[in-house]
């Protein structure tokens, strides 16, 4: 564990070092793309959570674009401890590289150095399964973010282990160019399917305080009896995330190329001839109904909301796949 500290200590040098080396060596066309977001604070997560606050969006473009998109490339800390770390620091942008063979080897550094920060933070190591050789976490989550939070700078985890993007826009071919980066909201559903052998010991394992024992037994009943009719599973709203969809030239075929990446943070643009040939579509307003409506679905019913536990009716395909399996 001390070893690790060090090596994490270490880790940030040569991350921040690296990326003095960038800001210092890049150079940025003046024109660019910001989308401002506002922080949520761990008053307002609740209301988040369930679909009532509206997040409030600035637009940056130009110079005031670039500054704010290279500061949001190396941001990775809490700049308030009521800041929620899990809902806060999200940075969608899109900056023109001017001059990437002068950087692009320093940002494979940077690359190298986040998964190298991820892999100490997760104590990840090498084991084999079988015949193949997997990364397995020796730290649990709690435990990861304990080792974060004691160097006390308020890191984000995956603010700090999020790779630069690069796109080469393709200018080379008129046909196959980028076209335009197409700025939008994703809500989804984190759905875990549970049989009646997962999901008794997730109901009971619940604390007491989340759910009574007595409604422990009442839902315990209703698995039980529904276990050959209907699925259940754990619904979890995930985080409201910001996609950027790039749209490229035919190719020579009927349909643009059209390729879809996290936009959390700035994207930087390379090959692309003149920036005004990019068209870039700005992120439209927070909707925070598209996460309440997404969450409930067409025909899942909610059994228990604290646990976010819900269940449907099999489909006749189900069915006919449970009475196979027997």
């Amino acid at each position: 564990m001390a070893n690790d500290r060090v090596h994490f200590t270490q880790l940030l040098a040569q991350l921040e070092d690296a990326f003095d080396v960038l800001t210092d060596t890049m150079v940025l066309a003046p024109v660019g793309y910001y989308a401002q977001l506002p922080y949520i604070y761990e008053d307002d997560v609740e209301r988040y959570r369930r679909g009532e606050l509206t997040l409030q969006l600035g637009h940056l473009t130009g110079e005031a674009a670039v500054r704010a998109g290279v500061s949001a490339l190396r941001r990775y800390q809490r700049h308030d401890d009521d800041v929620s770390g899990k809902y806060s620091g999200k940075y969608p942008g899109v900056l023109f590289l001017e001059n990437p063979d002068d950087v692009l080897e320093t940002i494979a550094v940077i690359n190298q150095l986040k998964d190298d920060i991820a892999a100490c933070v997760q104590d990840r190591r090498l084991m084999r399964r079988g015949n193949k050789l997997v990364a397995v976490h020796q730290r649990n989550h709690l435990q990861k973010h304990e080792f974060l939070h004691a160097h006390g700078e308020g890191y984000i985890a995956y603010q700090l282990y999020r790779q630069i993007d690069v796109v080469n826009a393709g200018a080379d071919d008129e046909m196959s160019r980028l076209r335009s980066v197409n700025f939008h909201w994703i809500s989804k559903n984190a759905d875990k399917y549970l049989d009646v052998e997962t999901a008794v010991p997730f109901l009971m394992a619940a604390p007491p305080n989340k759910l009574p024992l007595s409604d422990k037994v009442r839902l315990r009943d209703i698995l039980h009896e529904r276990v050959n009719t209907h699925r259940f599973c754990v619904r979890k709203t995930r985080n409201d995330t910001v996609n950027a969809s790039l749209y490229f030239g035919t190719n020579g075929t009927s349909r643009p190329v059209t390729t879809s990446i996290n936009a959390s943070q700035p994207i930087l643009l390379t090959n692309y001839g003149r920036p005004e040939k990019v068209t870039v579509h700005p992120l439209k307003p927070h909707d925070p109904t598209r996460r309440r409506d997404n969450r409930t679905g067409s025909q899942w019913e909610c059994l228990d909301d604290e646990l976010s536990l819900y269940y449907r009716p099999m489909t006749e395909a189900e069915r006919d796949s449970l009475h196979a399996d027997r």
